[in-house]
């Protein structure tokens, strides 16, 4: 008789031993004390308005957002940024992530890393792009933008988004992560009764590995759902200004987070558009830390290929920083 798996899983993190963290006990866990992210100081967030640009002083007929709708330089160097497909260099180093169409404008979602020179340039992927921040009043902000193979300097304007939270929860969170380990405990059901938990842990955050074993263990068929941006997670990514992606190395989902109850540990996010959504939809997140390491859960809901059935899901992810 098929197995028809249904997905209960705990939010008590200390369940499962990772050889990476040491004590499971919160009491018994060494203190957080990670360094700073190598560009705290320098993080940014930009929106881009529907206002003229400006070059040479003088106004241009197209508006800022038509150059770059959505700017972001991260604590840990990482650049994000949603950007006019015509003005990314065709030798580009950015990862492309996906494409969209805004009327006539196709805009990439493009990731790539970030330096701030002497001068206090952003200098993205080397040279590529180059931001330079002229003033801000209030929440807006007028910087210039250089593509030196294609675009002369042209000033843009937008909202800058400020520091959400900056407490030392936010100083440790507020990174980019590297899944070291990746814990899945479930409760299998059958005819309505609950069977015997099973805990299975794997080593970095392949998702194929994971789905493959649900598939081929444990007669569960979750693969379009859970492989639905990519086969692994690479990168997690928390800013200050509010911002949360997963990176999937072919594909990213970057969205909004906000505590809902900082001291448990609990937040909430939403994606920026409709097709980031992924299976993990905002619902029921926690983190915490154990000495150096961040211990993510993210709570989803995927369905069964062959008979649409819906399984929730809790996956907790044991992250790691990488050495600044």
């Amino acid at each position: 008789m098929k197995k028809y798996l249904f997905m209960v899983c705990a939010l008590a993190l200390g369940a499962l031993t990772f050889n990476s963290c040491g004590s499971d006990s919160d009491d018994d866990a060494p203190a957080t004390n990670l360094p700073q992210p190598k560009l705290v100081g320098s993080a940014q967030k930009f929106v881009f308005l529907d206002q003229p640009a400006t070059q040479n002083g003088v106004q241009l007929d197209k508006p800022s957002n038509l150059y770059i709708e959505r700017a972001e330089f991260s604590e840990g160097g990482v650049f994000v940024g949603k950007v006019n497909k015509t003005i990314i260099p065709a030798n580009s180093k950015f990862r492309r992530i996906r494409t969209e169409a805004v009327g006539d404008i196709e805009f990439e979602w493009v990731i790539g890393d970030y330096t701030v020179s002497a001068e206090g340039n952003f200098i993205v992927n080397g040279g590529e792009f180059v931001f330079t921040v002229n003033s801000a009043q209030g929440n807006t902000a007028s910087v210039t933008l250089t593509v030196p193979q294609i675009l002369q300097a042209v000033t843009l304007f937008g909202n800058e988004l400020k520091i959400m939270a900056n407490g030392t929860t936010e100083g440790n969170l507020c990174r980019t992560w590297k899944v070291v380990k990746t814990n899945l405990l479930y409760t299998p059901y059958e005819n309505g009764k609950p069977g015997t938990n099973v805990a299975k842990s794997w080593n970095h955050a392949n998702l194929k590995e994971i789905s493959d074993y649900l598939y081929n263990e444990q007669n569960l068929d979750i693969r379009d759902d859970l492989l639905k941006h990519g086969d692994a997670i690479e990168k997690v990514v928390f800013t200050k200004r509010g911002s949360f992606a997963i990176d999937f190395g072919d594909d990213i989902c970057m969205g909004d987070w906000k505590w809902q109850n900082q001291s448990n540990g609990t937040f909430s996010y939403t994606w920026y558009e409709d097709d980031m959504e992924n299976p993990f939809d905002g619902d029921g997140a926690t983190v915490r830390f154990d000495g150096n390491y961040c211990v993510l859960v993210l709570n989803g809901n995927v369905k069964e290929s062959s008979n649409n059935k819906t399984y929730q899901v809790f996956l907790t992810f044991t992250m790691q920083a990488p050495q600044q």
